[in-house]
């Protein structure tokens, strides 16, 4: 018996062990740009195991870069319902940022395929009614895909609901999403205080709530939001860059706002964070709220010298 138990433990660490080393050439074949050799490589280890997510993963962005989006649709369905956080880190691997954001809802609606992937999320539900993932995907489907490709704002609370079931964390946003979407400012706010009150180390909450803030003119309110989670966190890029922001947009605390951005400028960009282009942007504006000139034209061209077609950036030239 125990010779059975040792063989089956050290076929089974083989299998592993080759599943590792054939994912790593897969990675390697994308890296090099032969997407054919990567697509028969990750086909072999999803062949082998189905439910490898980070096979999935790498096959729906194998796919993606080959221009094949219904594939693309169909693995990161399968590989998003079945564990939803690996999708940074392919991201931050494969240095695809547009594959990253597109796996966040935006694929399927700009690939002009949201009633398949509606069809593919259904069919994952009538296996798992309560797969968070796949109800999470179709509450935000449901609020933000246009009528005529089978969006419906109603539809998307029975989703929302079974999120929350199990994972209020995650159903904070949606719901902040569907009362605004549906003009029920009462609700929004109060979804949005009880978001943050039961989650105050998530940024999620803490920068919707910041600018639900901004957006009433609460300037105070919000920069003191930022400013109170920059002391817990001093080097949150992404909290730097929307002191920033704020200042920018609003005209308040110019100061504050021109050493963050600067200093975003200075940091290392985490692949979720905006741009340095949208950085230069902001400095622009800041500069332009100064009177300062010099520095907001120079700020300005190096945000055109990173994205020249920007509508945004050729608008605040055209008045420096």
């Amino acid at each position: 018996m125990k010779n059975k138990i040792g063989i089956f433990l050290f076929c089974f660490l083989c299998t592993a062990l080759l599943s590792a080393s054939t994912l790593d050439s897969a990675k390697e074949f994308i890296d090099a740009k032969n997407y054919s050799q990567a697509l028969i490589t990750l086909n072999a280890v999803v062949s082998n195991e189905p439910d490898n997510v980070e096979a999935l993963y790498y096959l729906a962005l194998n796919h993606y870069l080959l221009g094949n989006y219904e594939q693309t649709l169909n693995y990161g369905v399968q590989a998003y319902t079945r564990d939803h956080t690996l999708a940074k880190e392919i991201r931050q691997y494969s240095n695809q940022e547009k594959f990253g954001v597109d796996l966040k809802i935006g694929l399927f609606r700009k690939i002009r395929l949201a009633k398949q992937l509606r069809n593919e999320l259904y069919l994952v539900l009538q296996n798992e009614p309560d797969n968070v993932n796949a109800n999470y995907v179709l509450g935000y489907y449901y609020i933000f895909t246009p009528f005529l490709l089978s969006g419906s704002i109603k539809k998307s609370l029975s989703h929302i609901e079974q999120v929350a079931k199990s994972d209020m964390k995650r159903a904070h946003p949606i719901y902040s999403a569907y009362y605004k979407k549906t003009k029920n400012s009462k609700q929004y706010s109060e979804n949005l205080s009880q978001w943050y009150k039961d989650y105050p180390e998530d940024w999620s909450a803490l920068i919707e709530l910041a600018r639900a803030q901004q957006d009433k003119n609460n300037h105070l309110k919000s920069y003191t939001l930022l400013s109170q989670w920059l002391e817990k966190n001093p080097q949150d890029a992404k909290a730097i860059y929307q002191v920033g922001r704020l200042s920018a947009t609003t005209g308040s605390y110019l100061e504050q706002g021109e050493n963050s951005l600067i200093q975003y400028l200075s940091m290392p960009r985490d692949i979720d964070n905006p741009e340095y282009k949208w950085a230069h942007y902001r400095l622009a504006m800041i500069y332009q709220h100064l009177d300062k000139s010099l520095e907001a034209q120079e700020h300005i061209s190096k945000a055109l010298e990173i994205d020249p077609k920007n509508d945004e950036f050729l608008k605040l030239k055209s008045k420096l």
